[in-house]
């Protein structure tokens, strides 16, 4: 995602706890949902930086990724994981991406028992 965030204007932080952050899993599915929620905070960002953060604890592996851009309208974001749903139809995006991603990610999570 760096290129893409460079063309942005972004900047693109790891922040992560003091020890190394080591999770059993399939690590292509684990990559797809950081590509994800990565190159959707950088096209949503607004050229701001994005932040992600990794924390263990008590046997689970927790990620965060924000970004600092407008933000969703109130109702939304129980909605932004469905299927081809976009905050606004309108915006011209420039991954060209087909409104799956954040959908494929949720459900990649939920097969490694997460959320």
């Amino acid at each position: 995602a760096e290129p893409l965030a460079e063309r942005k204007g972004s900047r693109i932080l790891v922040r992560g706890a003091e020890q190394p952050v080591i999770a059993e899993a399939d690590a292509r599915r684990v990559e797809r949902v950081l590509r994800n929620l990565v190159v959707n905070a950088v096209e949503h960002g607004e050229g701001r930086d994005v932040v992600v953060r990794f924390a263990v604890a008590g046997g689970a592996v927790g990620v965060a990724v924000r970004d600092y851009g407008v933000g969703l309208k109130p109702g939304e974001a129980t909605r932004v994981f469905n299927r081809f749903w976009r905050a606004d139809p309108a915006r011209a995006r420039t991954t060209g991406g087909t409104g799956l991603g954040l959908s494929i990610a949720v459900e990649d999570a939920r097969l490694h028992g997460g959320w």
